[in-house]
């Protein structure tokens, strides 16, 4: 896939070993309950999972490529709050949420569509639910 960098120049990145294995677990439960969701409208798009961003360390989710829809599952306690299991201190936790928007960043300068999912969404995953909530055809 090809991603502008800061001086606003395509790299090409090599992002075959991201493709997405649908008949396997995600990192949590809650993603993999999305993944199972998104394979009927994804199964022949090019969908990449836990992808490493370029000229960064940080990874997203869902990505996919057909569709430039980002996918980025807040799960419980991860990202929308401040949990002491995942984080030293607070000051951790601002981090936490810089590099978050560092990311969106990145993905929307490329073209991509970014959604975040929450804990609560899960329940309600319909393809009517991401057309009212987001605006967005899987």
């Amino acid at each position: 896939m090809r991603w502008l960098n800061k001086n606003n120049k395509l790299v090409w990145k090599n992002d075959s070993k991201y493709r997405i294995k649908w008949d396997q677990p995600s990192r949590s439960k809650e993603q993999t309950k999305l993944k199972q969701f998104l394979y009927q409208y994804w199964k022949n798009d090019i969908v990449y999972e836990e992808y490493l961003l370029p000229f960064c360390l940080l990874r997203t989710d869902f990505i996919n490529a057909n569709k430039k829809i980002a996918i980025e599952h807040m799960g419980t306690g991860c990202h929308n709050e401040y949990n002491k299991f995942f984080f030293k201190n607070r000051i951790d936790y601002l981090g936490s949420i810089k590099r978050d928007i560092k990311k969106m960043e990145i993905l929307q300068k490329n073209g991509f569509t970014v959604l975040e999912t929450f804990t609560s969404d899960l329940n309600k995953l319909s393809y009517q639910f991401f057309i009212e909530t987001y605006g967005v055809y899987l």
